[in-house]
């Protein structure tokens, strides 16, 4: 799924929201180089593990969210990640974060 934010805001908050809003107790935030400033505007979604799809994302978003990205792909990542963990996890839960993000990220994004 992809998403718009209304207004871009910074990597490190758009991580902060993504924690709170789906009660994790951790995330991992890969910057791929970017400043915690960098700005989030388009955003990639994916439940379960997503390292496959990064290439469909490249070039597409500013940050993706998803689960169990392998080693490598992180390293060689120019797209920003955020691993969910197991929060991402599934199809159920997969519903559960395209309406969190509906919910909780209104203010922000522009479907």
């Amino acid at each position: 799924m992809f998403g718009e934010l209304q207004e871009p805001i910074s990597l490190q908050e758009f991580a902060e929201i993504t924690k709170k809003q789906l009660h994790a107790p951790n995330i991992s935030l890969w910057r791929a180089g970017k400043e915690k400033h960098f700005p989030v505007k388009k955003v990639a979604v994916c439940g379960g593990s997503g390292s496959s799809l990064l290439p469909k994302v490249k070039g597409k978003a500013d940050v993706f969210v998803s689960a169990d990205f392998t080693y490598h792909t992180i390293l060689e990542s120019a797209t920003p990640l955020i691993d969910a963990g197991h929060f991402l996890y599934g199809i159920s839960r997969f519903r559960y974060i395209g309406k969190a993000f509906i919910r909780f990220f209104h203010r922000y994004f522009a479907f």
